[in-house]
């Protein structure tokens, strides 16, 4: 795709369960994504993937190129919040407990394995 990472997004989901992406520039739909709609503070867009956060406990992952997600990531427990590194390569999640969950992402064999269940944050 040639849409500049550095592009101003904005997303919005549909009746349908979609994912829309929208230039905030020139207010033109960028890319449309089915197979789920995303929580608050779930979707997550880097150069090769985009990143949703479902609102049943999984993480659906698209690329760019493809309408519907290529992985999925079932989540052990209640996720609040949720980023990727730049290049895709690893999830992140933050639960309602306070823990951090880490993925690294996989494209070529389309899949996630945990890198770190889960990392527990204590601030005195």
């Amino acid at each position: 795709m040639a849409l500049a990472v550095s592009t101003p997004l904005h997303s919005s989901d549909s009746k349908d369960a979609s994912i829309q992406l929208w230039d905030t520039g020139s207010g033109c739909q960028v890319a449309s994504f089915r197979g789920g709609a995303c929580a608050p503070h779930g979707l997550c867009v880097t150069e090769n993937l985009i990143f949703g956060l479902q609102v049943k406990q999984a993480v659906h992952v698209w690329r760019w190129t493809a309408e519907t997600p290529e992985i999925r990531i079932p989540l052990p427990e209640k996720i609040t919040s949720l980023t990727a590194s730049f290049d895709g390569t690893m999830c992140f999640c933050g639960s309602e407990s306070g823990s951090l969950l880490v993925w690294e992402v996989s494209e070529k064999r389309r899949s996630a394995r945990v890198c770190v269940w889960s990392v527990c944050v204590c601030v005195r």
